[in-house]
């Protein structure tokens, strides 16, 4: 069975992300929900070439479209049950978004289960304004057995072939000082957390919950795979994730978040819109949804379009058109991509927090443009990444360069490898290499059979 593939995650290149934003509100409404139909949905993406489904079990408005006795706005049918039903008829596959941190319904119900700042008022983060309230604490006692009940109930219940948890990451750049964090920090450390600084306890914490997850995964005969979606790369999450994903919104983003994510050498996918902004329905240009869509799966990874359903879950006819058009192609030059070796000339080494560019609008003349302008295929590597199947490596003037890193650019250049470094050299590159950096800052240069050449500025007369 389709289902069952062992290998689907590296296979499956065109995935429907069918991020349906209904808002407990919404039920309220006379037309409600009533648009929504299971055999629809589930005809149009197996006419768009769709094998795997990821619904939507609770968005951020903490509204959850299945029956969950761990909530109490209980919706009016069991919208996921019903998909469930398609897909399995269909023998195709259903994974189960779920967000992780915010839940308006939750934290307005609980305020005392919310992150709070150093200054003991809830944490304004960048969900705030349209989720007021619903940044939940995962040290909470009470939030955290809510969050792994209900991934628990809906394994037990629907069997879903994964769980895509969404947001899986600290929302503000320190650590939570509400009582829960408090005491649990203090348990841990013996210390006080508002003596800390930055957040990497708390982040702590979150790998910590990903393993409980992982474990209510692995909770049923058959497989479920886990991933989660963070704005900022954490090793031990990769660890724990059978499948690497991301969201990005240009063919620039997109492209750039595939050169770094392919490198890791675990399956991957990229979200990427058919609309021009989430929660609105103008869909975009027929050119522009293909060369976005191939930007992730000519780097090897899945495309996961996000074809949003309106709130009272209707899918245009005029959507259903556009991903149809895409998934013919993609389907048809699938098989030439699954099982490819990368082919990148040229490594940009990355800090290893980082998927690539990490800004909507690349900096104009970073390396990433250059490469671009000039067709060299390149990647964006970690610090730690085997440089020997690189004809060029580049250390821009952002990457920190430890002894270890230092160390193997040295072996690389000793090989052969050719070596670009913007910026101060530092000391230790300096030393490994046998050069002496540029005062002040310029690019420094070595190439082949281990020579090195420095620049110098102004040059010399």
């Amino acid at each position: 069975m389709l289902r069952d593939s062992a290998d689907w995650l590296r296979e499956d290149l065109w995935r429907a992300h069918a991020s349906w934003l209904s808002p407990p509100w919404v039920g309220e409404t006379s037309e409600r929900r009533g648009d929504f139909d299971a055999g629809r949905w589930l005809d149009v993406m197996q006419a768009a070439g769709y094998q795997t489904l990821i619904f939507y079990v609770k968005h951020h408005d903490g509204f959850c479209a299945y029956p969950s006795r761990f909530s109490n706005a209980q919706p009016e049918r069991d919208f996921l049950g019903e998909c469930v039903t398609e897909v399995r008829r269909r023998d195709m596959r259903v994974l189960c978004y779920y967000s992780s941190f915010i839940d308006e319904v939750t934290g307005n119900e609980h305020p005392d289960w919310q992150v709070l700042g150093r200054d003991g008022q809830p944490a304004s983060v960048w969900c705030s304004q349209q989720w007021p309230g619903a940044y939940c604490c995962i040290n909470n006692p009470e939030y955290r057995a809510l969050l792994l009940g209900q991934l628990a109930e809906l394994r037990d219940n629907y069997d879903p072939d994964g769980l895509w948890m969404d947001v899986f990451e600290p929302l503000m750049g320190e650590n939570c000082f509400c009582p829960s964090c408090q005491s649990k920090y203090r348990r841990e450390t013996g210390g006080d957390i508002f003596e800390t600084q930055g957040n990497a306890w708390y982040q702590e914490c979150v790998v910590q919950v990903m393993e409980e997850i992982k474990a209510i995964s692995q909770g049923n005969d058959r497989a479920c795979i886990v991933t989660a979606n963070t704005g900022k790369r954490v090793r031990a999450l990769d660890e724990l994730c059978d499948v690497l994903t991301h969201e990005a919104f240009t063919s620039t983003m997109i492209s750039s978040v595939g050169r770094a994510l392919r490198p890791l050498g675990k399956p991957w996918e990229i979200t990427c819109r058919l609309y021009s902004a989430v929660g609105t329905w103008a869909i975009r240009g027929a050119d522009r949804v293909l060369l976005e869509s191939m930007a992730a799966v000519a780097h090897g990874g899945a495309c996961c379009q996000e074809l949003s359903p309106t709130h009272t879950g209707k899918i245009t006819d005029e959507a259903a058109v556009r991903v149809a058009e895409v998934g013919q192609y993609i389907r048809g030059i699938e098989e030439y991509l699954v099982g490819t070796e990368p082919v990148y000339d040229a490594a940009i080494v990355q800090a290893n927090s980082e998927y690539g560019v990490t800004t909507e609008c690349p900096v104009p003349g970073g390396w990433h443009t250059v490469m671009m302008e000039r067709d060299i295929p390149f990647a964006f590597v970690d610090s730690d990444a085997d440089l020997s199947g690189y004809r060029l490596v580049i250390l821009d003037g952002r990457t920190p360069v430890d002894e270890a890193l230092a160390q193997r650019v040295a072996e690389y250049v000793k090989e052969g490898g050719s070596l670009i470094v913007e910026g101060e050299v530092g000391e230790r590159l300096e030393e490994a290499l046998g050069v002496t950096g540029p005062h002040p800052p310029a690019p420094l240069s070595t190439s082949g059979e281990g020579e090195t050449a420095t620049a110098s500025y102004p040059p010399p007369s």
